[in-house]
């Protein structure tokens, strides 16, 4: 299957599912692929899946050699029936490296066969030369050498052991994959990486061939960084390593931020190495740094978004303070209504909590408008949302100040109580005299002046026994007494 993509052949199926891969040595030629001057440092990984077809005699994996001193800066084959990795070898014969620069060479017995594919990765770490097969280290070794690539260039399936000509030791098989990377990955990283084709773009990455994208002779470098060269007979076929692309950011095992948490270990943002489950939270700044999938608007937990920042928690430090929290005693708004209702709004002598319970308006002092003051009501007893708590037809608060009992509807003034009041010619008010209309403050004083008189005051004047006119209006008074208690009387 061909197709085009940005004017390069697309061999095998699409970008990044690593639908070919690169076959070399089938003709009895040294076929390989030239990958140019890479420099990945002193700490680096090198890894490609393989299928070997014959690995009697010498093969060569991955080679950079220096152009003029035929130097080996790396050299990563099987040689004999073994590995044999070499760090900045100076004697260009692989057959006789082993013996003469053991500090720096891995000559050891590996797993690599021939029976299918195989994963293969070369790690530098802290002075630590390692190859993995299929994730599991295979073989290791301690050496102070670093290599120097400098103008090393690089070359996949053949060796160079005469100045320039890199037909030595090559390769008879298929490789894929091939990544360079300046950092070194452990066995966790290889074996979670090893099964994708990935972009290009992981961090890291120095440079990638997944022998997909083919223009005459050139295989592009997924990087960008790079390009490589088929040479003699080296030629695409369909992969036969059945890679899983990759879209970037999607492989749950690998750490692509460098953070130390993995998307499978619960990071959140793989593209910020400051985002990690545990990491320190920094409130209202639009980033979840913890990864704990709550608001970062919400710092106390509650819930509930801080109201400086579009929500309607009024206080973002106590998780007990939100809307519709239950209002407590303590100085403070826990329901962000606008006020803490253990505060006495109104100045009545009850906390707003308090007339919140009962009924009452925490803002108003005299919530039922009767005279009396919600705290007043309390120490009385009567209803401080009902003005009339007796329902007599006096508020309480007259009642109060008439000294009648706000809680018993028969002493209310203007309740008829005998039957009579309000059909006899009065007003409908007890019989106890109580307006100056019905003797409201007249007194009859018996024997105020001496003798059998009286004296009688009232509003308009006094007048005392025996002084005519005043002495009639005390008769008059006597009379309007008698004339008042006598339907008390019938009605006894």
């Amino acid at each position: 299957m061909v197709g085009m993509v940005g004017g390069l052949a697309l061999l095998g199926g699409r970008a990044g599912a690593s639908g070919s891969a690169v076959e070399l040595g089938q003709t009895g030629a040294i076929d390989r692929v030239e990958l140019g001057v890479l420099d990945p440092g002193t700490t680096f990984t090198v890894e490609a899946w393989v299928e070997a077809d014959d690995l009697s005699d010498n093969h060569t994996l991955f080679a950079a050699v220096d152009p003029t001193s035929v130097e080996n800066a790396l050299f990563v084959g099987w040689v004999g029936g073994q590995w044999q990795i070499e760090l900045d070898d100076d004697d260009p014969y692989e057959g006789n490296t082993c013996a003469d620069q053991p500090a720096q060479t891995l000559c050891a017995a590996g797993s690599l066969g021939t029976a299918g594919p195989q994963h293969v990765a070369v790690t530098l770490d802290g002075g630590v030369l390692s190859v993995y097969v299929d994730g599991v280290l295979d073989a290791s070794l301690s050496t102070s050498t670093t290599p120097t690539f400098g103008t090393a260039e690089w070359v996949v399936g053949a060796d160079d052991d005469s100045g320039g000509t890199f037909l030595s030791d090559g390769w008879s098989g298929r490789i894929d994959e091939v990544r360079i990377w300046s950092e070194a990955h452990d066995a966790d990283t290889l074996a979670c990486l090893q099964d994708y084709a990935l972009t290009g773009t992981e961090p890291g990455l120095e440079a990638l061939w997944d022998f997909d994208l083919l223009s005459g002779t050139t295989v592009a470098d997924l990087t960008g960084a790079h390009t490589a060269t088929l040479q003699r007979n080296a030629s695409l076929v369909t992969s036969p390593f059945g890679l899983t692309a990759s879209a970037g950011l999607d492989v749950g095992c690998f750490d692509y931020d460098g953070d130390g948490v993995t998307l499978d270990d619960g990071d959140c943002d793989e593209t910020d190495a400051s985002v990690y489950p545990g990491a320190t939270e920094t409130w209202y700044d639009g980033v979840d740094s913890d990864c704990g999938g709550d608001s970062d608007d919400d710092a106390d937990g509650d819930g509930y978004d801080s109201a400086a920042y579009g929500g309607d928690d009024c206080d973002d430090t106590d998780p007990t303070v939100y809307p519709g929290a239950p209002e407590l005693s303590d100085g403070i708004d826990n329901d962000c209504d606008g006020h803490d209702e253990s505060l006495d709004s109104d100045g009545d002598g009850l906390t707003d909590l308090e007339e919140l319970a009962a009924g009452t308006d925490p803002l108003d002092a005299d919530s039922d408008g009767d005279g009396l003051s919600d705290s007043d009501e309390a120490d009385h007893g009567t209803d401080p949302t009902d003005a009339d708590t007796d329902g007599g037809g006096v508020s309480d608060g007259d009642e109060v100040r008439d000294g009648t009992d706000p809680l018993d509807p028969s002493d209310d003034r203007d309740a008829p109580t005998d039957g009579t009041d309000g059909t006899d010619g009065t007003d409908g008010t007890d019989d106890a005299p109580a307006s100056g209309a019905e003797g409201e403050a007249l007194a009859v004083t018996p024997g105020a002046y001496g003798g059998g008189g009286c004296a009688c005051s009232s509003p308009v004047g006094s007048a005392a026994a025996g002084s005519g006119t005043g002495f009639g209006l005390c008769l008059a008074v006597l009379g309007l007494g008698w004339v008042r208690r006598r339907p008390a009387a019938r009605a006894d």
